[in-house]
């Protein structure tokens, strides 16, 4: 695919469905931390979702 190429909105979805669960496990997965009595400070919190959904986003192959 061209860098000009526009794309398809189906190839754009599975990447964003993609970063959507990624930033869901990040909750989950910062929850049970704080259930396992471990503090986790909400900027970091923060930061683990968004690099987690940020590489949810970059694994996830568009569709074509």
């Amino acid at each position: 695919m061209a860098a000009n190429e526009p794309l398809d909105k189906t190839q754009v979805a599975s990447k964003v469905g993609a970063g959507a669960v990624g930033g869901a496990v990040a909750v989950i997965v910062v929850y049970a931390v704080g259930v396992a009595g471990l503090e986790v400070p909400p900027e970091v919190a923060v930061a683990f979702g968004t690099v987690l959904s940020f590489a949810a986003g970059w694994i996830a192959k568009t569709e074509k």
